[in-house]
């Protein structure tokens, strides 16, 4: 090939990766249309063009992209007195100015807000495990504890059970990285449904594909169905069980009287037998006489 072909063919072809970088989802009139507006890519023909579209889509992938947390939000219903919530600013909370005048602790990553109801809104920036939100729970609370008189063993294992028993995580974002610039798209079909959302080439994450999931609208009546579900069968089963205690009870009275009933008819024979043999023996006895 000669240097001014060559030439051609690479100028034109770095032309259209670059447009496809930046206008990846473009059709190709579109992209003919675009292109042909330059003077020196008019003369790129469109099977060129075709060839450079194909060329460039095989090799684009976004495969093998590691996911990174970018933030989250979690809420525990820990149901603390309120006597607790209104001396947390003496263990280093702070008061918000909002209305609810929530009580606020942060760190580096990791932020907490109490509210007066006892619902503690967890807040965290990057990949938390929930083994390192736990360990902050009880950090953070383990001192707000410690003037209720109790021992620090018994304060640690009732927040490791609240814990694990009433936290629960409402929102997660995610992003992928693909090192390429993605057109700003939003894809909010299983919102309602699933609580996903994706975007795509969101302002603060221009080169990668985000991800949104939040916990469903109906989750929340579910998870109150299911509990109410739970403590109908706990009362079932509670009242399953006093019905056979209580038939336990009764087949004891029943054996009892059963077997009184077999010693009265043993005793009421014996009495029988003993008076027919009375009568014999009086009968004996007149017939002797006579």
């Amino acid at each position: 090939m000669r240097s001014t072909e060559y030439n051609e063919y690479s100028s034109g072809r770095q032309s259209v990766f670059k447009f496809l970088a930046e206008n990846p989802h473009h059709t190709f009139n579109a992209m003919k249309k675009k292109l042909c507006k330059k003077t020196q890519f008019g003369g790129l023909k469109d099977q060129t063009i075709r060839n450079y579209m194909s060329e460039w889509r095989n090799s684009y992938s976004i495969s093998g992209v590691v996911p990174r947390l970018h933030r989250g939000f979690g809420i525990l219903e820990s149901g603390f007195d309120a006597g607790l919530w209104e001396g947390a600013p003496s263990f280093g909370w702070r008061v918000s100015r909002n209305k609810n005048r929530e009580r606020l602790w942060r760190e580096s990553s990791v932020s907490l807000g109490w509210h007066r109801n006892g619902t503690i809104v967890f807040r965290f920036r990057g990949f938390k495990s929930q083994g390192h939100l736990l360990g902050v729970f009880v950090r953070v609370f383990l001192d707000v504890f410690a003037s209720s008189g109790k021992s620090e063993h018994k304060v640690i294992d009732y927040l490791h059970l609240l814990f694990k028993e009433k936290y629960r995580t409402r929102e997660l974002h995610s992003t992928y990285e693909t090192g390429q610039p993605l057109p700003k798209t939003k894809v909010a079909d299983f919102e309602k449904s699933h609580g996903i959302t994706i975007k795509l080439g969101d302002g603060s994450h221009p080169t990668s594909l985000e991800v949104e999931q939040r916990e469903p609208f109906w989750f929340s009546e579910i998870e109150k169905i299911v509990n109410r579900l739970g403590v109908e069968i706990e009362r079932h089963l509670a009242l399953i069980k006093a019905w056979h205690e209580e038939s336990v009870e009764n087949r004891r009275v029943l054996c009892d009287l059963h077997l009184s009933f077999k010693q009265q008819h043993k005793d009421f024979n014996q009495l029988t037998a003993g008076f027919f043999e009375f009568l014999r023996r009086l009968e004996k006895e007149d017939d002797s006489s006579g």
